[in-house]
């Protein structure tokens, strides 16, 4: 078994509406990698959490689209983001039809590209949208 310190608790989930409309409407950076969409806001909470959109337009199976989940939930479990940042990821057309290495690739340059823009922009309190 894993530390306590990476568990998948409760607190790193966006559990309302409210959170993940905070997102949508006030995300401060924008990545894409396929088959993936990410939108972050730093500095909203103690801990990072993390929202996730699949939906059945892009993963037309039930087993694929928990998949995906299960991969975001693992790769974001792992993380280490250098402040506080609530996470957003949409899956995108063809996410279903992926297999997984080609999704935790993803999702690992995605983490990757996270990081380096909160890292560089920590200080000044805003970012451009990056692509």
């Amino acid at each position: 078994m894993g530390s306590r310190s990476h568990a998948f608790t409760r607190h790193r989930r966006l559990p309302a509406k409210a959170d993940f409309d905070r997102v949508f409407s006030q995300a401060t950076i924008r990545l894409n990698s396929h088959p993936f969409l990410l939108l972050a806001v730093c500095g909203c909470t103690a801990e990072s959490r993390i929202g996730m959109v699949v939906g059945k337009r892009h993963a037309k199976r039930a087993v694929d689209r928990n998949r995906i989940r299960r991969l975001i939930r693992e790769t974001f479990r792992v993380l280490h983001l250098p402040c506080a940042t609530d996470v957003v990821i949409l899956a995108r057309p063809g996410a279903g039809a992926c297999d997984s290495q080609t999704l935790t690739g993803s999702l690992d340059q995605l983490w990757s590209r996270l990081a380096r823009k909160l890292e560089s922009h920590s200080g000044s309190g805003q970012d451009s949208p990056g692509r």
